[in-house]
This record gives structure tokens, C-alpha cells and sequence, in this order.
């Protein structure tokens, strides 16, 4: 189902990274493509764990009259702790964005990004900007 490149390593054959696309044959209902990568990285318990996962998915037409679509997930750890004991309770509290995050600057985020997403990203990033003011969008 998958055509791609695999990273082991040397010294204990662990899996460092992959990069997986689905193959022209295999048969999923509107995909047109699929690919996975993600990047592990060895924690101080010894363990990997991946740091980075990128999925893109192009879904086609699914009508005639209907658009295809192309759906991306990035999502990039750092600072990783192990074994931090928390109380039950702490897993029920839901993530909250504060009032004031949407007012924060560019240069802000920028400083607070782990990694830059380069000169593609920043360009979606505009296109989703200009598509939220669209009239149609906001109604």
C-alpha cells in the first residue's frame, strides 16, 4: 500500500525516521494522495519518540460538482519531559486559548515557533487570511 524510504539506526536498529507515500494501485475511495513522514528522536529513558509528523492527503473530487481538497497536519514537539507525575484532575482540564492571543504580534509568534515553516507555509498561511475576510466565508 506504501512506497517510501525507512531510517534505522546503526547502533540498536531503531526506527529514526520515514517518509511513506501510497502507492498509485492501492484503491481508497477520493484519495488521491496520501503521505506520511515523521522524525523520532531518542529521549534519555532510551526511548524514541517522534519530535515531528507531517500528513498530507489529497482528496478529490468526490461530485461533479463539488471541490477537491488537500488537507495538511504538522505538528512538531520539543522540551519533552518524561515521567512527570500529574494528578488525574490534570488530564480533564481542556486547552483554552487566551483573549488576547489573536492580538499578539507576528514577530511574537514568530520567536515563539519551534520551526519556521518556510517560504510554502507562509504563503497557505496568506491564502487562509484572504479566504477568512471573503464575505461568502464570513457569512
Amino acid at each position: 500500500m506504501f512506497s517510501g524510504n525507512l531510517w534505522i539506526t546503526e547502533d540498536g536498529y531503531a526506527l529514526k525516521q520515514f517518509i511513506l507515500d501510497i502507492d498509485r494501485s492501492a484503491n481508497l475511495n477520493f484519495i488521491e494522495n496520501l503521505k506520511i513522514q515523521q522524525v523520532f528522536e531518542k529521549m534519555e529513558n532510551g526511548f524514541w519518540l517522534p519530535i515531528k509528523t507531517r500528513i498530507s492527503v489529497d482528496i478529490e473530487q468526490v461530485a461533479a460538482n463539488s471541490a477537491g481538497m488537500l488537507a495538511r497536519y504538522y505538528t512538531t514537539s520539543s522540551n519533552i519531559k518524561l515521567n512527570t507525575k500529574h494528578p488525574a484532575i490534570f488530564f480533564d482540564e481542556r486547552i483554552s486559548v487566551s483573549e488576547d492571543a489573536r492580538a499578539l504580534s507576528d514577530t511574537f509568534w514568530s520567536r515563539k515557533r519551534v520551526e519556521t515553516g518556510g517560504q510554502q507555509d507562509q504563503r497557505f498561511y496568506q491564502m487562509v487570511d484572504s479566504i477568512r475576510n471573503l464575505k461568502v466565508v464570513q457569512t
